[in-house]
């Protein structure tokens, strides 16, 4: 008998018992796993595939949110592109979505996943997305407010058609009103009938989209803004100063990508180091970029 038969017998013997199993199971069944998923990284790697796209491929085929506040929203396959450049195969992410890894995985800003679950429990009859790129939070924040309309702005052309091809997906796009440049004017111009939310992404404009006027207007209205002090170190006082007579002021921190790959429990992370773990988590948040929550200070207004 040859000693591949012998070796085959052996092994079927063994794993009729749980216990013979479970230690196999445990050992060199995951070590053989190991070395299978290490040499297909390393062959993507050698082919110019990057380590996000390989581990959307492996975690996330279906391109759906698997987790967080947005646990269902499908983005088109057609996020990531593929070709061959020399006999090189190469794969790339529309960079409209940014980073796309911590979207689908979940962990995307999750520094503002206790407001999300703060807002998702009111009622809002408008939405507005300010700087709303891909439409993460403009199409998120659709499925989540079926009763609101939704407001969604980017100056690039290319996110408009992105924002409306995720609204299409997700089968919401009669309710999303997308457009581009956003000015204070034209915040003054969306009627807001009960309470609205504002969603302000705009890279240090906040500065002046939100006059005098504006803020009256939004006297009813829950404003969620990206901070951008690194483009101007008044943004985040003025803001604050601005809103200090109509609304509740709340300030929320952001965590930089390093302290993300060293924090954040993702189990399907587990097998990267922290090198991997930083470029699949990053959100290029190398400077600070808090966030600042706006709540009307009147009580009626509150939920």
């Amino acid at each position: 008998m040859s000693f591949k038969s012998t070796l085959k017998k052996a092994v079927s013997y063994c794993v009729k018992f749980d216990l013979i199993w479970k230690i196999l199971n445990a050992t060199f069944l995951q070590l053989a796993r190991f070395i299978e998923w290490e040499h297909h990284t390393q062959t993507v790697r050698l082919k110019g595939i990057p380590i996000e796209v390989e581990a959307i491929e492996r975690f996330c085929p279906d391109f759906i949110v698997k987790r967080g506040p947005f646990a269902g929203l499908k983005y088109p396959s057609s996020t990531i592109t593929r070709g061959t450049f020399k006999d090189i195969t190469y794969a790339e992410i529309n960079p409209v979505c940014g980073n796309l890894f911590p979207k689908l995985i979940g962990s995307y800003e999750s520094e503002l996943h206790t407001t999300i679950s703060i807002i998702s429990d009111r009622s809002y009859s408008e939405i507005i997305n300010v700087g709303c790129a891909e439409g993460y939070y403009a199409v998120g924040f659709t499925l989540k407010f079926p009763e609101a309309r939704i407001y969604a702005y980017d100056v690039k052309q290319l996110a408009q058609e992105h924002c409306l091809r995720l609204a299409q997906l997700n089968h919401c796009e009669q309710r999303i009103e997308i457009s581009d440049f956003c000015s204070p004017e034209t915040l003054l111009s969306i009627p807001i009938s009960s309470r609205g939310l504002i969603i302000c992404d705009c890279e240090g404009y906040e500065a002046e989209l939100f006059s005098d006027r504006v803020i009256a207007h939004l006297k009813k209205c829950d404003l969620l803004v990206e901070l951008h002090d690194f483009i101007d170190l008044n943004i985040s006082n003025k803001i604050k100063q601005q809103f200090a007579d109509t609304h509740e002021i709340t300030i929320i921190k952001s965590i930089d990508d390093l302290e993300k790959a060293r924090t954040y429990s993702i189990a399907e992370l587990k097998d990267y180091d922290l090198n991997d773990r930083r470029e699949l988590l990053r959100e290029n948040r190398t400077c600070i970029m808090d966030w600042i929550f706006l709540t009307p200070l009147n009580e009626e207004n509150s939920p």
